[in-house]
């Protein structure tokens, strides 16, 4: 159901220009109850570093950064985001926890998710530049989410991986530049109202690298979690 159709360097990077009318919608009257997911659009990984903040945790392992527009997901519409180190981002949330669960989950401490590789990731004694980088980008309007060089639990490898947010359309692209292939992630959507939710993948299951996934709002109010 979509098409990602940019413009791209000699290394496979977008830059700050994208064509409106191709590619992922960056337009949208409402934020819906439901969300159609392709998982076969062209690997598009963003440039993660350059102008980009680096996030700086507390014991409480998340942060709240502010995205600079107002983003439309599920029945709300949010201005800032939480941020946790084992790959996933709240809307609402503040309680972090490395076990991830399964999708859809009414707990409100799993409300209002977006979990682009939700495991047991982490940052300490990581390398100096592994960390959680964002940073707003142009032409669409977007937000840039990278979790950059992060440590996956005792067992080696790194994962890079990073969620883009579209301004208002509230439609979602997911990057994998490197996924360690004995996790366990869930990756997905998650409301916190027990019923609507997107999980294409869990448990033994999980993307691959070079791979990018694109979450995007339907009009009909019918719980989905496969298109």
């Amino acid at each position: 159901p979509f098409s990602l159709s940019v413009k791209e360097d000699e290394n496979g990077i977008i830059s700050d220009s994208l064509d409106e009318s191709q590619g992922i919608s960056t337009v949208s009257n409402r934020a819906s109850f439901n969300y159609q997911q392709d998982l076969t659009v062209p690997f598009r990984w963003e440039e993660p570093l350059q102008g980009a903040t680096k996030v700086q945790f507390s014991s409480s392992g998340y942060q709240t950064v502010a995205l600079g527009f107002t983003f439309p997901f599920y029945d709300g519409s949010y201005s800032s985001i939480n941020l946790f180190t084992h790959g996933y981002a709240s809307f609402t949330s503040t309680i972090s926890s490395s076990n991830n669960i399964q999708f859809p989950s009414n707990n409100p401490q799993y409300a209002k998710i977006i979990a682009p590789l939700w495991e047991y990731v982490y940052y300490w004694n990581a390398g100096p530049n592994s960390g959680i980088y964002y940073k707003a980008l142009h032409n669409p309007e977007r937000y840039l989410i990278t979790w950059y060089q992060a440590p996956y639990d005792w067992q080696g490898g790194t994962c890079n991986f990073q969620l883009v947010l579209y301004k208002d359309s509230g439609n979602m692209l997911i990057n994998y530049q490197r996924v360690t292939q004995n996790m366990r992630p869930t990756v997905g959507l998650n409301d916190g109202d027990g019923v609507h939710s997107n999980m294409p993948y869990y448990n033994n299951q999980r993307p691959v690298n070079s791979q990018s996934i694109v979450f995007g709002t339907t009009d009909n109010d019918v719980a989905m979690d496969r298109v």
